[in-house]
């Protein structure tokens, strides 16, 4: 049966590389090894590698998102062959939301799995910022159910501040902004396809982020924001005060110091200003936060791993090259990880690492910041110390191999 599968995936694999051209013979010799690797290490584990949903049928149901797109994922956890190697969190854990714009790259991915593998933290709600909420709730949900780990995903309200579409620039290779009908441009976002038949059910996407951060008063609990600020900027308008009032701490990744500019804040400029005048604030700079990077021995020590944060994390890598949207891997490398610099930062655990400055600053649209004596009053990280970018690196890789933080 597993040459059976290694052959089927092998014939898709070929068809999808015909109907959309110029793959390469890197990128299609690396994407069928690493086929081949995902079926032979979990096949008898995950009944089928693209939907992984077949134990939760009868729990997780099909109702159609809400007018405001107001949805939410039941992430069950899937009855695999092999126990979970993701670290479950502890009776005392600190209380998290992650607010992410996953779906086009994977440093969202790799940020959540990376706080998943510590067990001092409870991550008890994730929702969606972006343009198609409802479609990055299910990628959301998704990778959470391949990680074996039971958390309700909710969409935040969709808005048009990010791209509908994405597409290579020919003279860099990196992505960027482009019209429908470019050729080779894809869907934001992109890893749409890749979860399209995760089934959901409905939930408060705003509503629940408010309800999660009241219960967790008083319990030092974070709010990890690796996108847009929209959906803070709506938990404010329900309730100004509620950061403060409930001690929740804010870490956010964007806002530059040294750069031209910073990708997450220029979104939405308003909602990060009202936002880091919300409460206790840290911003984890772009330019921090750009390093991080694993290449050659690290990054093979990630694709070596057995636990399912490595299993589930090379199932993205394979489904983003597929889409012929990202052939780092074909470079013994990942993209840039920046929002694994957040979660860093969010547990307090390897603060000897980088450096932190208490400014007062005011932000531009394009999400410079600007010191000023009347600005926003932060917690701003701003580089490393040493070492301390190669030392995350490789906490960060024998992590995610292992399950649990290193």
């Amino acid at each position: 049966s597993a040459l059976l599968l290694i052959a089927a995936l092998y014939v898709n694999l070929a068809t999808h590389g015909m109907k959309r051209g110029n793959r390469g013979p890197c990128r299609d010799l690396q994407v069928v090894i690493l086929h081949i690797a995902l079926v032979v290490s979990c096949g008898a584990s995950f009944s089928n590698y693209q939907d992984l949903e077949a134990d939760s049928r009868a729990l997780v149901h099909d109702d159609a998102c809400a007018g405001e797109q107001s949805c939410a994922l039941s992430v069950l956890q899937h009855q695999a062959g092999y126990a979970s190697s993701v670290s479950a969190a502890s009776k005392d854990a600190v209380p998290v939301i992650v607010d992410t714009d996953i779906g086009s790259f994977s440093d969202d991915f790799w940020a959540l799995a990376f706080l998943l593998t510590d067990p001092g933290f409870d991550v008890r709600f994730v929702i969606t910022s972006g343009r198609d909420t409802a479609a990055k709730a299910k990628i959301a949900g998704k990778f959470l159910q391949n990680l074996g780990r039971v958390i309700p995903v909710g969409a935040g309200q969709s808005d048009e501040t990010e791209c509908s579409w994405m597409g290579r620039d020919p003279s860099t290779g990196l992505l960027r902004c482009v019209e429908e009908g470019t050729p080779k441009a894809r869907p934001v976002p992109l890893l749409r396809e890749w979860a399209a038949k995760f089934r959901t059910s409905q939930l408060g996407g705003v509503s629940e982020a408010v309800r999660v951060l009241k219960e967790s008063s008083g319990r030092s609990s974070l709010y990890v924001l690796l996108g847009g600020a929209q959906n803070v900027a709506r938990i404010l308008d329900i309730d100004a005060n509620i950061f403060r009032n409930t001690g929740a701490r804010i870490v956010a990744l964007g806002g530059t110091l040294t750069g031209e500019g910073s990708w997450n804040p220029h979104l939405d400029s308003a909602s990060w200003r009202r936002m880091m005048k919300a409460g206790e604030v840290t911003l984890v700079t772009t330019e921090f936060a750009s390093t991080v990077r694993l290449r050659g021995a690290l990054y093979d020590v990630f694709l070596d791993g057995s636990s399912r944060s490595a299993l589930s994390l090379s199932n993205v890598a394979l489904a983003l090259a597929n889409y012929g949207t990202h052939d780092e891997v074909c470079n013994q490398s990942s993209d840039v990880i920046f929002d694994s610099a957040a979660t860093l930062v969010a547990t307090g655990k390897f603060s000897s690492l980088y450096e932190t400055k208490e400014m007062s600053v005011d932000m531009e649209d394009s999400g410079r910041l600007i010191a000023t004596t009347g600005g926003s009053k932060l917690q701003l990280v701003t580089g490393w110390i040493g070492q301390g970018n190669a030392e995350f690196e490789r906490i960060l890789a024998n992590s995610i191999a292992t399950g649990v933080i290193a």
